[in-house]
């Protein structure tokens, strides 16, 4: 197999609706009832999605992971499939109604930058601001590189354009001069641009020209006769790999991906695919939904693991082991597929080297757990005593192939040699010593065995210890993996937080997750807390752990577990997590970073008032800095409130008041008073 045939695109059919909104992982159609539907890489079409007023524009993303729906008075961000927005603003009707364009940019979803361009100006929409910015006339588009910079561009003229935190600003207008076309007797006209960090790629009708960000000259030139449409993006060749720029080109009968180095220059052609007729097509910045053979397909990107099972679902599993081991992957998933798939199939069984297959698919399985799901659909006779004793080739690590009477030791004597192998941390030695007691140890000895674990052992261990276990007693009468485990399991990962804090709580959702039975998922079980108790379900637990997780990543904020369960102590927690911001950050831009980036999407994500967490900080008894106020004055979206919070301040100051208080006054005070 070359190295391009192990591209991770996905040709994905879908049903012929209108495409409006394309991400890499689902894509939002429209029906004959206009009615906008996610659907997924898996071919999942979600229920409707509902706005009160009709649907006026809708865009894709920049970066591919998310939608941006319009209608004439709000704005709403939609992550790849998601039925609820994570983002909605407000937007003035006539800004959509004159607009050439409309583009959008999405950062970690939450943070978002609307551009829409008229013909002699750009408007911006960033979180709750929107600004005017006034440019020549006759420009014709516009794209983002990235959350700072947006181009725009006309027939010779481009625009560099930085967004900072009070508007958006020219940072650099290039004069463009491409080579003479003869036959239309001028100069190559510009039909679309994209725009890395250090060069801008321009598309005509025959070529891409790659030029300099900072002069304008010509960099390097790729002929392209036919193209329809080029995109740029970054993309892995690899599980391991850096990301790479990779330029996506549409021509009428085939798709190209070609590799791009830091000055845009073509390195080398990834992977093409030939197509009938691209003509009719839609883009993302990687994916494309296009017509072939009269069928309507998506082709989008997926991770290798992703592709992989693509590829054992449709049964291709010499395709699937070479995909394994190019990206250096674990190929069992390969072997439990063909060995699941060859006894399922009926027609197998009478096959004469069916048996044989059978045994040596096994030897390439580790997974204990698999084995014994499989023996649910064994049939025969003969096959299910072989696989139950290679099961018993993995758990006793000596090695036999055949079952053999295991002489059993005292329970104290095993219990001895249990503490010794979770003190020298062998923990592979648990099942081989265990497995001949799963169905002689009953509920309370299963009990003690949890008390020969130490109070505090690293995350890693524990997971070891929660794997073995289950491997050894899934099958007991005694419900351990049901009930007893899975309540050890959480008060250890909850004990986490003070154990292990700056793994908090990634280690903790580790020791969750190997608690890998579905059926655990669904039961409740009493867990105390380091103050409080409370009854909560693994899933729930889950589920809280996660989005604690999700504020560390995306904000870096570590909130406590009992604080987040609770509304009224999650509020409190906020309002005190931003006195301590606001005290070591005084100035104008600052504050506008801590409210905008991370207390406005967090009040939105929880259902809070946004304004009742600015107001406590204006009133004139909180112990901030005067200048830290007006700065959080100005954030407050109710004028009149606004208007009031500045009269009460201004109540309690002696004149002369400072600079920037004065700048205030004027905007907000009639001029008598002001």
């Amino acid at each position: 197999m070359a190295c391009s045939e192990f591209h991770l695109f996905e040709e994905i059919p879908i049903d012929s609706d209108r495409v409006r909104g394309i991400t890499t992982k689902a894509i939002l159609t429209e029906d004959e009832s206009k009615s906008l539907r996610w659907t997924s890489s898996t071919g999942t079409v979600s229920n409707p999605l509902t706005f009160d007023r009709p649907v006026q524009e809708i865009t894709s993303t920049r970066t591919d992971d998310s939608v941006f729906v319009f209608t004439d008075k709000q704005g709403f961000v939609f992550p790849a499939g998601h039925k609820h927005p994570i983002n909605e603003f407000y937007i003035q009707k006539t800004d959509l109604d004159m607009a050439i364009q409309i583009k959008t940019y999405s950062h970690n979803v939450s943070n978002f930058i609307v551009a829409i361009l008229w013909t002699d100006k750009l408007i911006i929409y960033a979180e709750e601001n929107r600004f005017e910015l006034k440019l020549a006339s006759g420009l014709r588009d516009l794209t983002f590189v990235d959350s700072e910079y947006i181009y725009a561009w006309g027939n010779s003229d481009i625009y560099r354009i930085r967004v900072f935190e009070d508007g958006p600003e020219v940072f650099r207008h290039l004069r463009v001069h491409l080579p003479r076309d003869e036959k239309l007797g001028k100069s190559e006209e510009i039909k679309s641009l994209q725009a890395g960090r250090r060069f801008i790629l321009l598309q005509t009708c025959s070529a891409i020209y790659s030029i300099s960000n900072s002069t304008g000259d010509i960099l390097a030139v790729r002929k392209t006769p036919g193209i329809l449409e080029m995109r740029l993006s970054f993309m892995k060749r690899h599980v391991f790999s850096e990301s790479v720029q990779m330029l996506v080109l549409v021509f009428h009968n085939k798709i190209e991906f070609v590799e791009v180095d830091s000055l845009g220059k073509a390195l080398k052609v990834e992977w093409s695919l030939l197509c009938t007729d691209v003509s009719n097509h839609s883009t993302g910045s990687v994916s494309v939904v296009y017509e072939n053979n009269g069928k309507t397909v998506w082709l989008t990107p997926l991770g290798p693991e992703e592709k992989i099972q693509k590829l054992v679902s449709r049964n291709e599993l010499q395709k699937a082991l070479a995909f394994a081991r190019h990206y250096e992957l674990d190929e069992e998933i390969i072997y439990k597929a063909e060995l699941k798939n060859r006894i399922q199939d009926k027609s197998k069984a009478s096959d004469p080297g069916h048996f044989q297959a059978v045994r040596f698919l096994s030897k390439k399985i580790t997974d204990i757990e698999f084995f014994q799901e499989l023996l649910k659909i064994v049939e025969n006779k003969e096959l299910r005593n072989a696989i139950l004793q290679y099961i018993g080739i993995l758990i006793d690590k000596e090695g036999v192939d055949e079952q053999i009477t295991i002489p059993l030791m005292k329970f104290d004597e095993m219990s001895q040699q249990m503490v010794e192998i979770i003190k020298t941390q062998n923990f592979a030695r648990l099942p081989t010593l265990l497995f001949p007691y799963q169905n002689l140890i009953n509920s309370e000895y299963q009990a003690k065995l949890l008390d020969f674990i130490p109070s505090k052992i690293p995350s890693e261990d524990l997971i070891s210890i929660i794997g073995s276990f289950q491997k050894i007693f899934e099958i007991s009468d005694s419900g351990f993996c049901q009930n007893m485990l899975p309540k050890w399991s959480s008060e250890r990962a909850l004990n986490l937080e003070q154990e292990e804090p700056s793994k908090w709580p990634e280690n903790a959702l580790k020791v969750l997750n190997a608690l890998k039975k579905k059926d655990l998922m669904k039961m409740d079980f009493d867990f105390t807390g380091k103050e409080n108790s409370y009854d909560v379900s693994i899933e729930l637990l889950i589920n809280n752990l996660e989005a604690l997780n999700e504020l560390k990543v995306q904000y870096r904020i570590n909130i406590p577990l009992n604080d987040y369960i609770d509304p009224t102590q999650r509020s409190d927690w906020l309002l005190e997590w931003i006195a301590r911001e606001v005290q070591n950050r005084h100035d104008e831009i600052s504050i506008r970073r801590i409210f905008n980036d991370t207390v406005k999407p967090l009040t939105f994500k929880w259902g809070f008032d946004f304004e009742n967490f600015l107001l406590p900080f204006t009133d004139v008894s909180k112990n901030i800095p005067l200048q830290a106020k007006v700065s959080i004055m100005k954030l407050i979206p109710t004028a009149s409130v606004r208007q009031q919070q500045l009269l009460n301040l201004l109540d309690q100051l002696r004149h002369p008041f400072p600079d920037y208080l004065v700048e205030f006054m004027k905007t907000m005070l009639p001029a008598g008073r002001a």
